[in-house]
């Protein structure tokens, strides 16, 4: 059960044209490594938040946030 809620991802990290990319080199779903991943993201004084595109699950809209902060 707990799989089926959690998704995890590694590799480089680049910002360019207004996009947070990362050029994934480990995943949990093995179709994602060799691409990169897209998602927005915005900066607030000392937080970084990089937003997934909207999915549905489980009937509902969600996005998936990640949230850095500057120490």
């Amino acid at each position: 059960d707990a799989a089926d809620s959690y998704l995890s991802y590694a590799g480089p990290c680049i910002v360019e044209d207004g996009k947070f990319q990362v050029k994934v080199e480990v995943s949990l779903f093995p179709n994602w490594i060799g691409t990169t991943q897209e998602r927005s993201y915005k900066i607030e004084g000392k937080t970084l938040s990089v937003i997934s595109a909207p999915v549905i699950a489980y009937g509902k809209e969600q996005r998936g946030y990640l949230i850095f902060e500057r120490v």
